[in-house]
C-alpha cells in the first residue's frame, strides 16, 4: 500500500558539505530511477559565474543511464551575462543541456517575481497525450500535461537553488541555517534510503486516495499560478 512520506531536511550555519538536501536528492531519484523528470521554481540562483558549478554538482543527483527533462520556471533571477544577450536562466539551460543528463522541457512563464523554492518530481505516463518533445507547457496545454504525468515527490522549503546554498561557499560550509522538507511517496516496492533526514509525517492512503494525487494537486495549483 502506498505511502505518502515527509521528510524534514535541516541544515545549520557552519555545517560540512555534502548536505542533507543533496544526499536526499540523490536517494529520491535513485528510488525513482527511470521516470526523474524535473520541474523547479528555484528561489534566488545567485550570480552567472556560479551556475557552471552548480551545474557541474548537480548533475550528479541523476542516476546513471537516466536523462531528465527538466523546466525552470525564472524565480528571483534575471542578472544579464556581460554581453546583456542572455538573463541567468537562459545560461543554466545551456549548461545543464551540456552535461547530457538532461532535457529542456519548454514553459510559458508569468511575468511576476517569484520567490517559491520548490521542485517537483515527476514520471511520463506511458499513455501521455503531451509531447514532451515538441510541445511547450503553457496555461493552454496544463490540463493535458498533467494528464500525462505522475508526481512521485515535491520539495519545498527556505533553500535557494543556487551553488552556495546547496553546496557550501568557497570554504565548503554552510553560511546560514535553512530548512526543507521533501515529499514523496513510498509505493511498497522497495525501501527508500531516506536516512539523511527525519519522517516527521507518515500518511497510509488507499487506492480511493492516491498519494500520487495529492502531490499533482500542488503542481496544479502551481502551474495555475506560474504559466502564461
Amino acid at each position: 500500500m502506498s505511502k505518502l512520506q515527509l521528510i524534514y531536511i535541516p541544515k545549520v550555519a557552519g555545517e560540512p558539505s555534502e548536505f542533507k538536501i543533496i544526499r536526499s536528492l540523490k536517494n529520491c531519484m535513485e528510488y525513482y530511477k527511470g521516470k526523474n523528470n524535473i520541474l523547479s521554481s528555484p528561489g534566488y540562483m545567485g550570480r552567472m559565474t556560479s551556475v557552471n558549478t552548480f551545474v557541474t554538482k548537480f548533475k550528479e543527483i541523476v542516476p546513471p543511464g537516466d536523462r531528465v527533462y527538466i523546466g525552470y520556471f525564472k524565480g528571483l533571477t534575471g542578472k544579464m551575462n556581460p554581453s546583456g544577450s542572455t538573463d541567468i536562466i537562459d545560461e543554466f539551460y545551456l549548461e545543464l543541456l551540456s552535461t547530457r543528463k538532461f532535457k529542456k522541457l519548454s514553459i510559458t512563464i508569468a511575468d511576476k517575481p517569484d520567490h517559491r523554492k520548490m521542485m517537483f518530481f515527476f514520471g511520463i505516463n506511458e499513455d501521455a497525450s503531451f509531447d514532451f518533445k515538441s510541445e511547450t507547457l503553457s496555461l493552454l496545454t496544463k490540463d493535458r500535461f498533467l494528464n500525462s504525468i505522475t508526481v512521485n515527490a515535491v520539495l519545498v522549503g527556505s533553500s535557494n537553488q543556487s551553488k552556495t546554498t546547496y553546496y557550501g561557499g568557497a570554504s565548503g560550509h554552510a553560511d546560514k541555517g535553512e530548512t526543507d522538507i521533501l515529499m514523496y511517496v513510498n509505493d511498497g516496492s522497495r525501501v527508500p534510503r531516506f536516512t539523511d533526514g527525519t519522517v516527521i509525517f507518515e500518511a497510509v492512503l488507499g487506492l480511493s486516495d492516491p498519494p500520487h494525487e495529492y502531490l499533482k494537486e500542488m503542481l496544479r495549483d502551481f502551474l495555475s499560478r506560474s504559466l502564461s
